[in-house]
């Protein structure tokens, strides 16, 4: 231990904790899989308090109730991310040039079927002028409507 003047650091044994690396965030912690695991698992036993087991490990108790949950869920959460898998490539040379290799030509669209359209449903439109009612039921074409509103009006 060395010590200084109170305006100089105090250099003391530290042990680190090896549980927790730095977060992505400011102020954030990330602990290591194998820690949430452990901790997880012995939230579940019997008669054990999450909220003393929380305080006793320096987390949240929200933190370890979450684990808990996910280890429960059956780990999710608490996994670690899958390792990438990597396929071997051989690049294979001839002289000075990388050889050539075959290039396949997509295959034509395939031909979906266009779906039909479902016939109009019947419908009525009535038009009021002064004492006549025109009423025109079923389905009616644009281009007959605008004639007949056409000769309405003239």
């Amino acid at each position: 231990m060395t010590r200084q003047s109170s305006a100089h650091q105090i250099v003391v044994g530290t042990t680190l904790n090896t549980n927790i690396k730095t977060g992505s965030r400011k102020g954030r912690r990330n602990y290591n899989v194998d820690f949430k695991k452990r901790l997880a698992i012995a939230a579940c036993e019997t008669g054990i308090s999450v909220a003393r087991l929380a305080l006793d490990h320096g987390i949240n108790a929200n933190m370890l109730h979450k684990w808990r949950r996910a280890h429960l869920a059956g780990g999710v959460g608490i996994t670690e991310l899958p390792q990438p898998e990597f396929l071997a490539v051989t690049i294979a040379r001839s002289g000075n040039t990388v050889a050539q290799c075959p290039v396949y030509a997509p295959s034509p669209p395939m031909d979906l079927p266009v779906p039909k359209l479902p016939a109009p449903k019947p419908g009525v439109i009535e038009i009021r002028v002064r004492a006549a009612i025109l009423r025109l039921e079923g389905a009616v074409d644009a281009a007959t409507l605008e004639q007949v509103l056409r000769h309405l009006h003239p």
